[in-house]
């Protein structure tokens, strides 16, 4: 087998000459990992600090043969500027935390942007071994394989939309949810950006400003009732009566809300039901979701949960390293 596997993998004498020590580490991980789940390791070993050791890890194996496409994934996931702040709630977070916490969702936004399709396209790099293609261009050879043929998933760009309620409710947030859209707008080339308290207002023009206090200045010149009622219905109406042509199939909607709507939860329902037809996918994100002993009790919530796609919290850095899982 390891034989089998170095000469399908392996595309140069560099790769060839690292490949038994990785394949062999590959297997004493893999043993480690299932030894932990029988038995405790000795104290001893809990509290050695780990060494500087030439010897490649799991991690190092798995990029070397995926061409390392889980950094970013594995970046979010991990990231924190300090632990303490992972369960804080982002309304209690100063301005320079959540400088920090722009970057996590910097990543999340251009993970989003690109993803991979079903579609397969010819590639000169190393990926999955293309059958078909390796048995075609070695036809000349008599059934010899001595060229090898690969391919990797198309990557298809996504139109996001950005719908975020900036309400009285929503105060708390408001310093996240500034640094939510800015980040998105930066990462994201095809995205359209919308907040709304009493009415709907497009600032897509507004976030492309390179720097984010000229952008508030510019919000709040021009963005009537910031802080003021909510009405959710009204607003998504609004946004599908003039933006319709927005949706497709290549269109995830994000809705960023606590879902306190003072406004006729028929317009809401009718309003989800129409985006979530044209729509790629519906993603309603709640603050509020973050609590233990949050339901979705509210006439609001309960009028747009059966046409949202995925409901997650964003409320703490821990919420955000769930919510690249779901987006």
């Amino acid at each position: 087998m390891q034989l089998v596997l170095k000469s399908v993998l392996t595309k140069n004498l560099y790769q060839a000459e690292q490949f038994d020590a990785l394949y062999k580490q590959y297997w004493k991980e893999v043993e480690k990992a299932t030894d932990a789940k029988i038995k405790e390791a000795p104290p001893e070993q809990k509290d050695k600090k780990p060494t500087n050791s030439n010897k490649p890890s799991l991690l190092s194996i798995k990029n070397w043969l995926y061409g390392k496409k889980n950094e970013e994934l594995t970046e979010i996931a991990t990231y924190s500027p300090n632990e303490v702040l992972t369960k804080k709630d982002f309304a209690h977070f100063t301005p320079e935390e959540l400088q920090e916490v722009n970057k996590i969702v910097h990543l999340l936004a251009r993970n989003l942007a690109i993803q991979a399709s079903r579609r397969k396209q010819k590639t000169a790099k190393m990926r999955q071994l293309d059958i078909r293609n390796t048995l075609y261009r070695n036809r000349q050879y008599g059934g010899e394989i001595l060229k090898l043929a690969y391919t990797t998933p198309k990557l298809e760009k996504f139109r996001l939309v950005l719908i975020c309620d900036v309400s009285k409710s929503m105060d708390l947030y408001s310093r996240f949810l500034i640094q939510f859209m800015y980040a998105f707008q930066a990462a994201f080339h095809r995205i359209e950006t919308f907040v709304f308290s009493t009415s709907l207002h497009k600032i897509t023009a507004h976030l492309q400003r390179q720097h984010i206090n000229q952008t508030l200045q510019k919000l709040a010149d021009n963005v009537p009732n910031w802080s003021g009622g909510t009405q959710i219905g009204l607003s998504l109406k609004t946004f599908f009566e003039n933006d319709y042509r927005l949706l497709d199939k290549k269109t995830t909607v994000i809705i960023l809300s606590d879902g306190w709507d003072t406004g006729e939860t028929t317009d809401l329902e009718e309003s989800m039901k129409s985006i979530h037809k044209k729509a790629r996918k519906l993603i309603w994100l709640n603050p509020l979701a973050g609590n233990p002993n949050y339901a979705p009790t509210t006439e609001g919530m309960k009028a747009a949960m059966p046409y949202i796609d995925a409901f997650a919290s964003v409320h703490n850095i821990e919420s955000l390293r769930n919510l690249w899982k779901i987006l």
